[in-house]
């Protein structure tokens, strides 16, 4: 009897021992943005990880649906950053197995993920991961059947073994990486070599250069790796669309807002008016179209500028604007480069000369800068012969033909001298030695 109740104490010790000493994988819960309950374990005083609840994988699933991980969470009066999902031991991914999780958001906060984080989860459709990832561990996306794509960040550099084995429905694979990712083991089995692999501009080489990229996929597809988000401050009062996405030969993005039936386009949230919005992506951006409530006795115009010379010269001023409005419209000139002659000004649709210029709005307007081309040669307003000196623009610049010796002279509009070095778009004086003055017209 005695030696029955002294094992009887050992195993009531050693059973509390076990709790004490690290049993239970984590030190909190805490119900996250999206409305599921995640567990933390602490990892400093100022950091912990997302780890899974369950001890061993016969447990039941715990996690569901849609779910974001916060950037923080509290506890006890103290906020931690969330910087890891962890694994606490064989197969327990943090989220490993949960059966009907959907889409998960992973935040920048987190920079290291455990083996099989997201192993098995066969309803997984939607990943989010951040560019603090470095790497993507053993068996990550293990068993994801229906996982359609996947974004693979700027800062990842290798992906280990059976991260995404059994990943059947990949068909796309979004690389961020200028540099290719070293690939281990069995990573790639099982997506299909059909698969469209988007690489950065100008990374074929990398990634042609690691045998199982380039031995698993057909081919690789470059593009701009910048990510473009658009969207209305309200789309009860209009919508956004990406009219041209840019390309790795251009960069150039442009954007449409259309206000709905009792609004108007007042501005982007990068403080341009600018409608539709051009311009080039140099780094992720998110842009914003914000639309006015029309007032209830205003009479709103449409005004539409083009120009009939669209390689050259873009317009400004289209929009929608309150009747009477006074309006600055306008043209820049975007290419200078000619060949044989060059696009000039003539005058606006409606007889207007001024670039820029002030209309005033009293109805719907269209109006288009007239632009001719002009052969630079010795005919018409850009060459003159004077006594067997030709004077014509060429390139952006004043040329003076067969007046060797003789002093040269070019004057502005307003009558000042000028360098034939600085010339801009206009109208020039050319004086030759003591010969008639001849007006030229150059264009940069």
């Amino acid at each position: 009897m005695k030696r029955t109740k002294t094992l009887l104490a050992l195993l009531a010790a050693l059973t509390f021992t076990a709790k004490v000493y690290g049993q239970s994988p984590y030190d909190f819960s805490a119900t996250a943005p999206s409305g599921q309950t995640l567990y933390y374990k602490i990892s400093d005083s100022a950091q912990v990880s997302v780890v899974n609840p369950r001890t061993n994988n016969s447990d039941s699933n715990y996690v569901a649906g849609d779910l974001v991980i916060p950037e923080t969470v509290s506890y006890c009066g103290t906020t931690y950053t969330v910087t890891g999902l962890s694994t606490h031991n064989f197969m327990m991914g943090t989220f490993y197995n949960c059966k009907t999780l959907t889409s998960v958001y992973v935040p920048n906060s987190v920079k290291t993920m455990g083996d099989y984080v997201f192993g098995y989860c066969p309803l997984l459709v939607s990943v989010h991961l951040p560019d603090s990832i470095t790497s993507i561990p053993n068996m990550a996306f293990e068993g994801c059947t229906s996982l359609p794509s996947i974004t693979i960040g700027r800062c990842v550099r290798n992906i280990f073994s059976d991260a995404f084995l059994h990943c059947y429905a990949i068909s796309e694979l979004h690389l961020l990486a200028s540099v290719a990712p070293t690939v281990g083991y069995r990573a790639l089995w099982n997506i299909p070599d059909t698969a469209r692999v988007y690489i950065p501009c100008g990374s074929t080489s990398s990634y042609a250069a690691v045998p199982e990229w380039n031995n698993h996929f057909s081919a690789f597809i470059e593009v701009p790796t910048y990510v473009l988000e658009v969207s209305a401050d309200d789309e009860t009062h209009g919508s956004v669309e990406i009219v041209s996405e840019p390309t790795c030969d251009n960069p150039q993005a442009e954007l449409l807002a259309t206000a709905n039936e009792g609004y108007h386009f007042d501005h982007w949230s990068n403080g341009s008016t600018d409608n539709p919005l051009t311009f080039t992506l140099t780094r992720d951006t998110a842009i914003v179209a914000y639309f006015e409530n029309n007032a209830p006795d205003t009479i709103w115009r449409t005004v539409t500028v083009t120009t009939n010379a669209a390689d050259v010269a873009e317009p400004y001023g289209s929009g929608y604007y309150p009747d009477s409005s006074i309006v600055e419209i306008g043209y820049m000139i975007t290419d200078t480069a000619t060949q044989g002659g060059h696009w000039q000004f003539l005058c606006w649709s409606d007889g207007g000369t001024d670039n820029p210029r002030d209309i005033v709005v009293t109805s719907d307007t269209a109006i288009v800068a007239l632009f001719e081309w002009v052969a630079d040669s010795t005919e018409g307003i850009s060459g003159v012969d004077m006594l067997n000196a030709k004077v014509y623009s060429s390139q952006g610049q004043i040329v003076v033909d067969g007046a060797e010796g003789e002093t040269v002279r070019i004057f502005d509009i307003t009558g000042r001298n000028v360098h034939n070095e600085a010339l801009h778009t206009g109208v020039y004086i050319v004086k030759v030695g003591d010969r008639p003055a001849r007006k030229v017209v150059v264009m940069k």
